[in-house]
């Protein structure tokens, strides 16, 4: 992953080579941040160890829900969720979840604390 990200791409993640496409790296590391799936949002379930500190924003997970997470040391994070279409959903984090309910365009925060 770090060979992919400082050799073959720019900061913003697009392809140094326009042989090389790196969409499924892109993929890969959004999916190390964000995943969707058994009916979950599960937040942060892969970030290695040596991203100890980090953001981002917009990530999309099926369903309609628009996430930010921000994470720090490895021991704390934050997360803004939004739904644009309004729906239940489970969110997990580190093997413990929590359920929330949205309306259309609801934002809802979460901490560390809510997992405790």
């Amino acid at each position: 992953m770090d060979r992919l990200l400082s050799v073959y791409s720019y900061e913003n993640l697009s392809s140094r080579n326009s042989i090389f496409q790196i969409d499924g790296g892109i993929m890969a590391v959004a999916e190390m941040i964000l995943q969707r799936h058994n009916g979950e949002i599960h937040l942060l379930p892969a970030v290695p160890a040596s991203w100890a500190e980090g953001h981002v924003t917009g990530l999309r997970a099926r369903g309609g829900f628009q996430v930010d997470i921000q994470w720090s040391a490895s021991q704390s994070f934050s997360a803004k969720l939004t739904s644009t279409v309004g729906i239940f959903a489970r969110v997990r984090y580190r093997g413990k979840a929590i359920n929330l309910t949205f309306k259309r365009g609801d934002l809802r925060s979460s901490s560390m604390a809510d997992f405790a």
